[in-house]
């Protein structure tokens, strides 16, 4: 009887009985649910794609975010947050694209485009500490993106970090080392380090790259010049001036090169050719009448300075040239005479004496004269000397040039 009374229950629904489903239900189940809520994703996805390729950023915004509302399961990975980002960008909300940028991070850490993004926001922002941040991680996740490093160096250099800089634009000038630009930003960050091995050896490379690029070939003679290898400075100058016979500046670098070498003769000829395009250039009037002073030819010298300050005659740089003229005529006679002093020596240096005070009355030169007066004072005449000789102007035959 029980036992009918349950089967009877049973029958009339009293138990019921729930039947779990098979692994294979389950997932036909979730398939059904993604595939309904992909084709929900995909929809407003295409919505907002063409507006988005006709600019219309706004009406593309409003379906990119509902995708990145609805869309938990990341189906368009980091492009979803790259096309919002760019509306907000274009539609002037950079918070709002900060935000984007770095949702897509949130969902694909290893996608570059986003941390670019952001690095250029920042920048924009002058938020420089950001971008280089943002940039360090780019190299990380793109060691072999030249342009990578070269932003990260721009933004290193622009924050006085000249030495990162330096590191970093090597890194890209080693991943493309026939990029110019590259090479020419590193030639500039060298040269403020005053590391001449380093700027030589990169201005070599530029020039290697760039053979006919004298402006490239000019900064290598320069940095040979700094270096004090005259010689190797020469070489390119000559090469420079070959292709450009009109650059003063390299005919004036020629011929302090061949001065500090001593070929006053080869400086001569360069100054002349200067002096030749341009006869009122004083500086090298002055140049030029150095030369023939270091050959002792102190006559001609001293007419050439007399040539500077008729255009000049307040030009200090040309008194102390003439000042220069007569110390070195004195230094040279006394030497000649085993170290003796003579009156007319002294009486000399007086004269040089007087040209370096009226170079002192031009402010650009006055430092360097008022040092050439100093040095120049215990030698010369004294009132006892003048008790002594009667006469101030020499009489050796040394001194018949003036």
């Amino acid at each position: 009887m029980l036992l009918s009374v349950q089967l009877y229950l049973n029958s009339c629904g009293g138990t019921t009985t729930t039947k779990e489903m098979t692994p294979e239900q389950k997932k036909a189940r979730q398939d059904s649910i993604f595939k309904e809520h992909k084709q929900k994703v995909d929809m407003y996805m295409s919505f907002g794609w063409e507006p988005f390729k006709q600019n219309n950023y706004e009406k593309a915004r409003k379906y990119f975010s509902r995708v990145a509302k609805i869309d938990t399961t990341g189906i368009y990975g980091p492009i979803l947050y790259q096309n919002l980002g760019t509306c907000y960008l274009q539609l002037n909300k950079p918070d709002s694209a900060e935000w984007a940028y770095k949702k897509g991070i949130e969902n694909v850490p290893d996608a570059p485009y986003n941390y670019s993004a952001l690095g250029y926001i920042y920048r924009r922002q002058g938020k420089d500490e950001k971008a280089i941040e943002m940039y360090e991680k780019l190299i990380k996740l793109r060691p072999d993106s030249a342009q990578y490093y070269h932003e990260l160096g721009k933004l290193y250099a622009n924050n006085y970090q000249t030495q990162k800089a330096i590191s970093t634009y090597k890194k890209a000038v080693s991943l493309e080392p026939n990029n110019t630009e590259y090479q020419e930003i590193l030639s500039n960050l060298l040269r403020t380090t005053g590391d001449t091995a380093q700027i030589i050896k990169q201005n070599k490379q530029m020039v290697k790259l760039n053979p006919d690029n004298m402006r490239y070939r000019f900064q290598l003679a320069k940095s040979y010049h700094s270096a004090a290898k005259f010689d190797s400075a020469i070489i390119n100058l000559k090469i420079v001036i070959n292709n450009q016979p009109d650059n003063i500046e390299a005919l004036e670098l020629l011929g302090d090169s061949y001065q500090n070498k001593n070929k006053f003769s080869e400086a001569i000829v360069v100054y002349n050719t200067i002096i030749d395009k341009n006869p009122q250039d004083k500086e090298n009037l002055c140049n030029l009448a150095s030369c023939y002073t270091s050959l002792g030819r102190y006559s001609t010298a001293r007419s050439i300075v007399n040539r500077a300050l008729r255009i000049d005659n307040q030009y200090g740089l040309a008194y102390l040239t003439l000042g220069r003229i007569y110390e070195t005529a004195a230094d040279r006679n006394i030497k000649r005479n085993d170290g003796k002093t003579t009156y007319d020596d002294k009486l000399v240096y007086k004269i040089a004496y007087d040209q370096y005070v009226k170079a002192k009355n031009d402010l650009a030169y006055k430092k360097e004269a008022e040092s050439r007066i100093q040095s120049l004072r215990p030698v010369i005449p004294t009132t006892e000397d003048k008790f002594i000789h009667d006469y101030d102007t020499p009489k050796s035959e040394t001194y018949n040039w003036i």
